[in-house]
Parts: structure tokens; C-alpha cells; sequence
């Protein structure tokens, strides 16, 4: 199998489990199963890119270009954990411009075209997909992984925050979309363990720690996005019929089936126990010198 080219677009700030799928990407990089070539924050927060460096870094991946909204502003989630995490960490970044990473990313594939993920909002994608076009677009992507939506039917917040942005991304963005839906990770529960790698130095448990307090793990949306993406984990999950998602104007998705349909949804194939050990076992390899 051939290594996936990745680009991850990533609301990074606002919930661990963006931090969790991260690292899964930095891990699948070191198994040779992934390059990853560009991580794209899609919110102005100063602290998601400097929060997804430290996690690289970690991996042993600095090289990999990061970038947030610009200009960046002071935002920090109810559960803060990316701001104390880079504080304590002491790392500081001059961060690029989100958008300029992304179209890089993109611009710079010859023949082999790229996976993306996406496991946050579409501001960056929409203005990509205005600006190079479908037919462009096209010629780039060679699989549209997202953490968004829920199926049958239902309300999820990577749509409904911005859901006009939404909107013009599952209508226009060109190709397949396989949509990972809010109900394929509530209930698999990953990253409370205590067995962290170089737990110490470790931002990936850091980060963990800080949001989890008590509890005693976090549903694992985004971490099985990128799991999706990558596809080397067999076994775990199932697609759906062709179908299309639709977006109503208040973010509430639905599916239409249809053989036709570029859009496809994710179902778990093996119980819920087992997808959460397998991520659990990603999530605890060691950085790239013990590999």
C-alpha cells in the first residue's frame, strides 16, 4: 500500500481529541503508512498551531508546516487546555497564515495526489475550492475525509457553527466525501490511560490531562477520522451505501441515498471496546526515536 499524502484541517483548540488524531497522523508517519505535509488550524486562536507543532515536534516531525487564521486573537475553550499546554511547554511559534499553508500544500503534489482530512470548521476549503476552482480542486484531492455531520440525521458542531460555510462546502466540494458522523465516536472512549509515552515530556498527555481532568477519556471523533483517512486499519469500520449528505440552514444533516451520490458515511464494524484499544494502542506509540 502507498503512503497517504495527508493535510489535516483542524479546529485545534477547542477539543482533545483534535490533539488525539494529530497524533495518530504523526504515528502513521513514522509506520511509513503517511506524510504528513501540512496541518491547517482553522480558527484564529494563537494557540491551536502552536499546540500542533508541540505535537509534532514530539513525533519528530518539526518540518511539517503549520498555519492558523490570521490575525490570531486570544481565544481559549471552556476547557483550556491548549493554552496551558503550550504555556508549560514554554514553545512559542511565528505562525503563517492558515490558508497560505493549505494552498501550498495543495500546489505543491506533482502526481500523487492528496488525502484530506478535515476534522473542524470549512473556512479555509471554501476559499481554496473559490480560488483554485472544482476542476482544480479535483485534480489535487484524491479522498475527502471528514469528522462532521450526523447520520440518519441530526445536529453536529463542526456544522452547525458556521453552517452557511457548511453548506457551500458539502454541496461544492468536488469528488467523494466520507463523512464520519458524531455518533460513530461518542461512545468510544480513548486517551485516559495512564501508560502515556514519556508521559513527562509528552504534550499529546499533556493535553489529555488537562482537558479530562476527572473524566476518564474523550469520545474519539477526530482520532478515528484520521484512521479512515489513512485506511491501513482494517476490520474496524464499514462505509455506507452512495449516497449525499445534506446541510439545512440551521447545520442539521441528512442522507439521501442514491447509487449516484459522491457521498458515502461511516458505520463502525467491530464493538466499540475493540475500536477503542485499537486507538488507545496508536495513541500510546512511542515518538520517533523508539520507534
Amino acid at each position: 500500500m502507498s503512503t497517504v499524502k495527508l493535510v489535516i484541517e483542524t479546529d485545534i483548540f477547542s477539543d482533545v481529541d483534535d490533539v488525539g488524531a494529530l497524533a495518530l497522523a504523526n504515528v502513521f508517519m513514522n509506520y511509513g503508512d503517511a506524510e504528513l505535509m501540512a496541518v491547517s488550524v482553522n480558527t484564529h486562536s494563537r494557540w491551536g498551531a502552536p499546540m500542533a507543532q508541540l505535537v509534532n515536534e514530539f513525533y519528530g516531525h518539526d518540518g511539517v508546516p503549520v498555519g492558523g487564521i490570521l490575525p490570531l486573537d486570544d481565544s481559549v475553550a471552556e476547557r483550556d487546555y491548549a493554552k496551558c499546554v503550550v504555556q508549560r511547554f514554554g514553545h512559542a511559534l511565528d505562525v503563517s497564515d492558515a490558508y497560505g499553508v493549505l494552498r501550498d500544500a495543495f500546489t505543491s503534489t506533482s502526481d500523487e495526489k492528496i488525502t484530506l482530512v478535515s476534522i473542524g470548521f470549512y473556512q479555509n476549503l471554501v476559499r481554496l475550492l473559490d480560488e483554485l476552482g472544482a476542476d482544480e480542486t479535483s485534480r489535487m484531492v484524491e479522498r475527502t475525509v471528514v469528522m462532521a455531520g450526523m447520520f440518519p440525521a441530526g445536529y453536529e458542531f463542526n456544522i452547525t457553527e458556521y453552517p452557511a460555510v457548511s453548506q457551500r462546502f458539502v454541496n461544492g466540494w468536488p469528488g467523494e466525501i466520507v463523512f464520519v458522523g458524531w455518533e460513530v465516536g461518542s461512545d468510544v472512549i480513548t486517551g485516559g490511560f495512564s501508560n502515556w509515552p514519556k508521559h513527562d515530556s509528552n504534550p499529546v498527555a499533556a493535553a489529555y490531562s488537562a482537558f479530562l481532568g476527572s473524566d476518564p477519556g474523550r469520545p474519539s471523533w477526530d482520532p478515528i477520522t484520521v484512521d479512515v483517512a489513512v485506511g491501513t486499519s482494517t476490520g474496524f469500520y464499514d462505509l455506507s451505501e452512495p449516497g449525499w449528505v445534506h446541510v439545512d440552514s440551521d447545520g442539521r444533516t441528512w442522507w439521501e441515498p442514491d447509487e449516484n451520490g459522491r457521498h458515502r458515511y461511516v458505520k463502525l464494524a467491530a464493538p466499540i471496546q475493540a475500536v477503542a484499544e485499537h486507538i488507545d494502542s496508536l495513541l500510546s506509540a512511542p515518538p520517533r526515536t523508539e520507534v
